[in-house]
């Protein structure tokens, strides 16, 4: 039967302290007669990862199989082929990345923010805003306000020291709600710029009252006439 490395065991427990949980939650036994690896996560005791040497190999390819729960998809057990004894052990970090998703998930969620969603949109619904669609002048007024409010959110999210990755995401939707003035009418546009608003800010777990004024900041958005030159008669 193929055994593992002591030096292979210490890189997986360096693997392991790169979650959330560190090596400690992890019971690894290894090069016994069931499993040339078995490690069992101390959080549940039905979360648990298994290497085994596959005698005779099947096909002929695959000499090794894992026994991983979670599994990729489901939270029950699955299991995986492979050709060779170092794609097998790698499948451990991935497994252990899982189940800190799963928890991750699990977290409860604050409604807080939920719920002035519905404060808000019931604001929003009173407002008076027509489905025309915006003119070529209106779409370059957006965006410039849209500019400003993105800086407005760049300057929250230090204040929340959001990772780059979050800052980088919001710069996304942002540049998604600019393209799409090209598409939807004004109200549609108003509607979903925001939601995905409140969704940037529910990603730095903003409180209630730094999100108060965004139906002010929003209808700001929407162009007037003194924005696009319009005169009246």
């Amino acid at each position: 039967m193929a055994t593992i490395r002591l030096a292979i065991i210490e890189q997986m427990k360096k693997q392991f302290d790169q979650t959330i949980f560190s090596r400690h939650m992890f019971n690894i036994i290894t090069n016994r007669e069931e499993a040339i690896l078995d490690i069992e996560f101390q959080g549940r005791e039905d979360y648990r990862f298994l290497l085994k040497e596959v005698s005779p190999p099947k096909q002929s390819r695959f000499k090794f199989v894992t026994i991983e729960s979670p599994g990729q998809i489901s939270n029950e057990i699955e299991e995986f082929d492979h050709e060779n004894l170092n794609n097998a052990q790698s499948r451990a970090y991935q497994w252990a990345v899982r189940i800190e998703e799963d928890y991750r998930i699990a977290v409860p969620k604050d409604n807080e923010l939920d719920d002035f969603r519905k404060e808000f949109f019931q604001s929003f619904e009173g407002q008076n805003i027509d489905d025309s669609y915006f003119s070529k002048e209106e779409q370059s007024t957006i965006n410039l306000k849209m500019k400003e409010f993105e800086e407005k959110l760049e300057n929250l999210y230090q204040e929340k020291e959001a990772s780059n990755q979050q800052l980088n995401a919001m710069r996304q939707q942002m540049d998604i709600l600019k393209k799409s003035v090209e598409i939807l009418d004004k109200r549609t546009w108003l509607s979903a710029a925001c939601n995905r608003i409140f969704d940037i800010y529910k990603e730095v777990k903003a409180a209630k009252n730094e999100v108060s004024g965004l139906l002010g900041d929003m209808n700001h958005l929407l162009p007037n006439e003194a924005d696009t030159g319009a005169t009246e008669e």
